[in-house]
């Protein structure tokens, strides 16, 4: 029986179609080597921040691997479920990389360290946080997929699976979008690769530079009130002292 002889409504299949085995391998090498040069810019500028970035490529590059190996062994929801999960939920760390520049370059640039009254810093950790829902969201149907469960793993690949799905049987089960992986790789790979890339051309480190480049330990209007607070707490003092009989 050859690579391809299967049948996609069986149960320890994940694939609609014969996978490429070409194509995961070439996506991991250009992410590996996205995941080199971030390793090395990071390093270099020494931003702390960037290991999110990192994080996205390094979840990319491994994702495609196992991809390309899922596409050798066809059979096996074990070989298909991991590097769904890599490949789907990967994006979320560059869009929580791009938050946290967004907050750093209003912070740098703009004098009032602010946009629309939100505080650059506060800005960056709503963000964030939506992020986080939306990381659970899709997180929550690796529990599905990872059922020893067959038909319920199957759900869980489709929880997945269901706004690029949206697209694909929107012309029907058999339409050219469903039953070609072309569209995946021009819809979804080459956008996030080029999202990658784009961050190793023009690297945060090169706008953001100098003093204000990072946000403080601590909040420096919090430190200005603190500060009010213990000097008018010392005058308070010194005058009780004062008034107080010897």
């Amino acid at each position: 029986m050859g690579r391809c002889d299967f049948d996609s409504n069986t149960k320890d299949v994940g694939w609609n179609f014969c996978p490429s085995l070409e194509a995961p391998i070439l996506f991991a090498v250009l992410y590996g080597l996205t995941f080199v040069a971030h390793c090395v810019q990071a390093f270099r500028s020494k931003k702390i921040f960037c290991w999110v970035i990192i994080m996205a490529s390094s979840w990319l590059t491994s994702g495609y691997a196992v991809r390309a190996y899922s596409a050798k062994q066809i059979r096996g929801l074990g070989n298909y479920i991991p590097q769904q999960l890599l490949i789907v939920l990967a994006p979320l760390w560059i869009n929580a990389f791009v938050y946290m520049v967004v907050g750093r370059m209003i912070y740098f640039l703009l004098p009032q360290k602010r946009i629309f009254g939100i505080k650059a810093r506060r800005l960056t950790l709503l963000f964030v946080m939506l992020d986080i829902i939306a990381f659970i969201v899709q997180g929550s149907a690796s529990s599905l997929m990872t059922s020893d469960n067959p038909n319920t793993a199957k759900i869980g690949i489709d929880v997945f699976r269901s706004i690029y799905r949206l697209i694909e049987f929107s012309n029907g089960a058999y339409s050219s979008v469903a039953t070609h992986e072309a569209y995946f790789y021009c819809f979804e790979s080459l956008p996030i690769l080029a999202a990658l890339t784009s961050f190793n051309i023009v690297h945060p480190s090169t706008v953001l530079v100098g003093p204000n480049s990072e946000f403080p330990a601590k909040d420096p209007e919090k430190n200005s009130k603190e500060k009010n607070s213990t000097d008018k707490t010392t005058r308070q003092q010194q005058n009780d002292q004062v008034d107080s009989p010897v």
